[in-house]
């Protein structure tokens, strides 16, 4: 199993230009202790009736080195399908990729899901026992008490529990009243204890509106409720974290809408300490400059040498640089999340964490997004 030891943080991000970028630019402290679970993204059907292996390689081994380089990352498949009426041919192909991330010595942990299609799963273990990568279950919440079902995988898989990563993923359901939810959840992950020696237990959940929280040209506040729930459980067990990992799905929802939307409304998700400020602008782009300013005239703002995503929030409100394309305003969302998150939680944990020297960039290199193969 990789060792991910250190790890406080597993955000669970799609492998969109934007939600790569803010992986690729944070400070180095911040990227020790996060484990990322990297949701790889469908092919449309022209890509996978021309998509080549080497192209294919460059889709997704190329994200994966280019944004996290040679860090443990996990790596799910679910919605990457390459043949959905023959199996076999579907996990050929899968297999045939997953060697390639082992070539690039990109150090993936696969995901498995508990109910995942025979030739798929079976590619995926054989990739984890070949290269000692371990392996990582995921388990939706309707499933979460199905202790028969998790033993049933493992021996299917034939992998230990030491050499295995769980995500309870607890994204659907509800957690408003999360000091109730707290003592079930607290028993669950007790439980998952009990049954094995566990790598590490991801606790996943987001609550995320939907929908754009916030009117046109206004602001609103969401509570973050996982984020609250968890210091809730770590309240009532404090043990927890020595072998759950806090997780979600960054300034976002679980919902996964992969096709194309409407046009792109400016706005910033903007992570406080309890809430998510989101402050729209809008149908211009040139409105992002004034969202920039408003956040970071809020009481919110933690400052601008606090994260990549904080100093382009800083500088546009400035008007010292331009106010760029929906993929930033993501890139600058999640950027600016994860680095709170690692903070929040070295606060939480009382773990004092080394000075994180944020690196000064370029406007040009917060663009660039090229994918670089290495086999060193």
């Amino acid at each position: 199993m990789y060792p991910i030891e250190l790890q406080l943080y597993s955000p669970s991000l799609r492998e969109k230009a934007g939600e790569l970028r803010a992986l690729r630019f944070l400070d180095s402290v911040s990227k020790d202790r996060i484990l990322p679970v990297l949701i790889a993204l469908p092919l449309s059907e022209k890509e996978n009736l021309k998509l080549t292996l080497d192209g294919l390689v460059k889709r997704e081994v190329g994200r994966v080195q280019h944004n996290w380089g040679n860090r443990a990352a996990l790596w799910d498949p679910q919605f990457l399908v390459f043949d959905q009426h023959d199996a076999a041919e579907d996990g050929a192909r899968l297999e045939k990729l997953l060697e390639q991330f082992s070539a690039f010595r990109a150090r993936i942990i696969p995901v498995i899901g508990l109910r995942e299609k025979f030739h798929r799963a079976a590619a995926l273990a054989t990739y984890a026992r070949r290269t000692g990568s371990g392996i990582a279950l995921r388990i939706p919440f309707d499933d979460i008490q199905d202790y028969e079902l998790l033993n049933s995988t493992l021996t299917n898989l034939r992998v230990n529990p030491e050499d295995c990563v769980l995500i309870a993923d607890i994204a659907d359901a509800d957690i408003s009243e999360h000091d109730e939810f707290a003592k079930s959840l607290v028993g669950w992950l007790f439980a998952f204890r009990a049954r094995g020696n566990w790598s590490k237990i991801i606790l996943a959940g987001s609550s995320f509106p939907l929908k754009n929280p916030a009117p046109p040209m206004g602001q609103a506040m969401s509570p973050r409720l996982e984020w609250r729930l968890w210091q809730w459980t770590i309240g009532l067990e404090p043990a927890l974290r020595d072998f759950v990992i806090f997780g979600d799905y960054g300034a976002d929802n679980a919902h996964f809408k992969f096709e194309g939307g409407g046009r792109p409304i400016p706005h910033l998700r903007y992570t406080g300490e309890l809430d998510w400020f989101t402050v729209r602008g809008d149908t211009s782009c040139s409105s992002l400059r004034g969202v920039s300013r408003r956040v970071a005239d809020s009481s919110h703002f933690r400052g601008a040498d606090f994260s990549e995503g904080d100093e382009f929030i800083s500088n546009c409100g400035a008007g010292s640089v331009r106010t760029a394309d929906p993929t930033m305003w993501r890139a600058v969302n999640m950027n600016h999340h994860m680095t709170s998150v690692v903070v929040d939680l070295a606060d939480l944990y009382r773990i004092k964490l080394p000075t994180r020297r944020k690196a000064r960039l370029k406007q040009a290199d917060l663009f660039d997004n090229l994918p670089i193969l290495s086999r060193v």
